[in-house]
């Protein structure tokens, strides 16, 4: 303390030091007296701030992320926040495209699995038989429909015949890329082409048209010649050269190239020497009466000994022509004056049918096509009455079986 009257130099030192400390701790206290002021001020001009009562300067705070999502990303730059998968609580947070599932190879492989089964069962249902019709192309080039074609038995060519009068050779080793054929001819213009045949040697073919006259033609479609037209002023067809009217059909013997066989609206069917052009054998089948029946298509099987034709009447009438066929036209036959220099008739000529199929089909309805099979005891025929029918050419009382509303 301070004594009364007199005070040392080490009374005055520490009095001094007590002042000094007094000092401080005031200074200290109205210190930080002065920042919790300056806090609530701040905590106040904020809260003004937001109720927009008070001007702030400077830039504005960036709103807390809670703001942000709460006002729908408005003001925010630059790419959204993504969006968290409620359902996979892992992935919640995975950024970029979704993980593959599991099993993708096994789907993947038991789709194509069940794609092909499907194509399979389709090609079933609509090739029952196991047809080789996997691949296709598409030969255009008629303007009409097309009503006849054969292969060469090489299956290099295809000829095609159609009702716009054209006929068109492919040549398959020699296609482009447009599958456009190599030749197109017109055989007879303003006729139909009805029937074309190659030879079994591929090196010609046989086309008939509407007229009467079939043409025989080289590989290449160069014409080699055309059957004579007989006198139609002759009423017995056996002693006319060539058919009268218009042709219904024809086709090559299977073996022979020298060979060929033609039907016609006259009543006839003709074979054909198609070296010399001329005619070998007039056919006439046997009708209840002596009017023309017309012969809408024939053929022959497979070795060439048997020839069968159809006619309007609904018969089918089959011949074998293995060996001696036929006899000499011009047996019976009163010669003319050798002055006249009329040619002596070198064919021969049949009418008796080996077997006759009476009411094979309805009558006035045109038998298209007939075939025989391998073994040559069935033949098939197939008339515009809508059927198809299958003999047995053993026993021809009624058919093996019969498809109707075809």
């Amino acid at each position: 303390g301070i004594r009364s009257g007199w005070m040392t130099v080490e009374d005055v030192i520490g009095q001094q030091q007590q002042l000094q400390q007094h000092g401080a701790s005031r200074d200290a206290a109205a210190v930080i007296d002065g920042a919790g002021q300056h806090r609530s001020d701040g905590a106040a001009a904020a809260a003004e701030d937001d109720d927009g009562d008070v001007d702030m300067i400077g830039p504005p705070r960036p709103p807390a992320a809670a703001d942000r999502f709460a006002n729908g990303d408005d003001d925010m730059m630059g790419p959204s926040w993504p969006a968290a998968d409620a359902g996979d609580g892992d992935d919640a947070d995975m950024v970029g495209p979704p993980r593959p599932p599991a099993d993708s190879n096994a789907t993947d492989d038991s789709e194509s699995d069940t794609d092909e089964d499907d194509e399979d069962d389709i090609a079933g249902a609509y090739d029952p038989y196991g047809l080789p019709i996997a691949h296709e192309v598409s030969l255009e080039g008629h303007a009409r429909a097309v009503s006849c074609l054969d292969i060469e038995h090489t299956g290099n060519r295809l000829i095609s015949g159609s009702f716009d009068y054209t006929l068109r050779i492919f040549d398959f080793n020699g296609m482009k890329a447009d599958l456009k054929s190599f030749r197109e001819l017109t055989p007879d213009d303003g006729h139909p082409v009805l029937s074309v045949s190659w030879s079994p040697t591929g090196d010609q073919f046989l086309c008939v048209t509407g007229s009467a006259q079939p043409r025989f033609y080289d590989r290449d479609g160069r014409l080699l010649g055309e059957c004579v037209r007989g006198d139609m002023y002759i009423r017995d067809m056996k002693n006319t050269k060539g058919h009268i009217t218009s042709c219904t059909g024809g086709c090559w013997h299977p073996t022979d190239k020298f060979t060929a066989v033609t039907c016609s609206e006259d009543g006839t069917v003709r074979v054909w020497d198609a070296h010399n052009i001329m005619q070998k054998t007039v056919v006439r089948p046997t009708t209840p009466t002596a009017a023309r029946v017309a012969v809408t298509t024939c053929g022959y099987n497979s070795s060439g000994k048997l020839l069968a034709a159809g006619l309007m009447d609904g018969t089918i009438q089959v011949w074998g022509v293995g060996g001696k066929f036929g006899t000499s036209a011009a047996v019976g036959i009163v010669l003319p004056p050798s002055a006249q220099m009329v040619e002596k008739q070198g064919w021969s000529y049949v009418t008796r049918p080996n077997q006759l199929l009476r009411g094979a089909h309805q009558q006035q309805f045109e038998i298209t096509s007939l075939a025989f099979s391998q073994d040559d005891r069935l033949l098939a025929s197939r008339s515009m009455d809508g059927s198809l029918k299958l003999w047995d050419l053993r026993n021809v009382k009624k058919p093996l079986g019969v498809w109707d509303n075809l």
